[in-house]
């Protein structure tokens, strides 16, 4: 069985001292799209893969954050960075403390106001201590009025000590425990929108069957490839961490048989084509003479090459690899 394909998307929301809890909620995003069949989860975050004209300011070019099915907003030191003149204000003629106040209220607002059902708001408060500068008296005072200030907002929006909770937020300490609550948040979020739902993986009278005997699974059996889909996560974020630390190798080891070809060809390939569009591959078996094997699989694999200085030829290319 597998999940009827859906699409979640969310909007990450908050000012730029909790980036890394934001590379945290994308790398929850990946590993829920990788772990659940079917459900295609989708993170905007204003500083990945976009650009901004200088004709306007940033919040007029980011997308309207009450047009997703999720908002998620995380505070730590300050409220965010204040909007510009003329902007849209609140109620009332109030201005926004802040972008990020912006993104999280007006979806709050859109949820209670409009009755449409999304989007769900999700706000965290970080609580580990806010370290402050020493040898900069002014900027230690700028530190602590930027707290004060998240401080107020939170206290009118969510909650303070005498009028109690107004909206829910959950805190955290560190961006490990973020990482462990957003996910739980989320998977119980998908379940309890009916973003999963049951359906046929692989169709005999389609497909024939998906036995594959002592050969390896192959990219055309994914969907038949079952029970492995924590070592793929796995592997998939052990490579993504090797590449942010400048070597993107992998090594999968294990006994004859204990299914480490289709682990790679089944499992992390085509995942990886998930995340990366136009992502090519080159399998090659070593055999007696492992840089030609390797050599044959580049050239086929990248195709382009033959219009190089070896065309046709792999003599060249082996040499290069030696």
């Amino acid at each position: 069985m597998k999940t009827v394909e859906r699409q979640v998307r969310i909007f990450l929301s908050s000012p730029g001292d909790v980036a890394e809890e934001r590379a945290r909620a994308q790398r929850v995003a990946e590993r829920l799209g990788g772990l659940i069949d079917g459900v295609e989860i989708e993170i905007f975050r204003w500083e990945v893969g976009r650009y901004y004209s200088a004709h306007t300011d940033f919040q007029s070019q980011i997308a309207p954050p009450d047009s997703f099915d999720l908002v998620v907003g995380i505070f730590w030191s300050r409220v965010g960075s204040p909007l510009p003149e003329g902007f849209p204000t609140m109620e009332g003629g109030r201005p926004y403390p802040s972008g990020t106040a912006f993104e999280v209220l007006r979806a709050m607002e859109h949820r209670r106001g409009e009755g449409a059902g999304r989007p769900d708001v999700l706000v965290y408060r970080k609580t580990a201590p806010v370290p402050l500068p020493v040898g900069d008296a002014g900027a230690r005072e700028a530190c602590a009025a930027a707290l004060g200030a998240l401080d107020d907002f939170m206290a009118e929006w969510f909650a303070d000590p005498v009028a109690g909770f107004r909206a829910a937020f959950l805190p955290f300490e560190d961006p490990a425990g973020f990482e462990a609550l957003f996910e739980e948040n989320l998977r119980a979020w998908l379940v309890q929108n009916r973003r999963v739902g049951p359906e046929r993986a692989w169709r005999i009278e389609e497909r024939g069957s998906p036995f594959r005997g002592l050969l390896p699974f192959e990219a055309e059996h994914r969907d038949a490839f079952f029970g492995r889909r924590a070592d793929i996560e796995r592997a998939r974020e052990r490579l993504k961490d090797a590449a942010a630390e400048g070597c993107g190798f992998l090594l999968i080891e294990g006994a004859s048989g204990s299914g480490k070809s289709s682990l790679a060809r089944a499992g992390l390939l085509p995942r990886l084509s998930d995340i990366t569009q136009g992502l090519r591959r080159a399998i090659c078996a070593p055999g007696t003479t492992p840089l030609d094997a390797l050599a044959a699989a580049l050239f086929d694999a990248l195709p382009e090459l033959s219009e190089g200085d070896f065309p046709g030829s792999f003599a060249g290319e082996r040499e290069i690899l030696r």
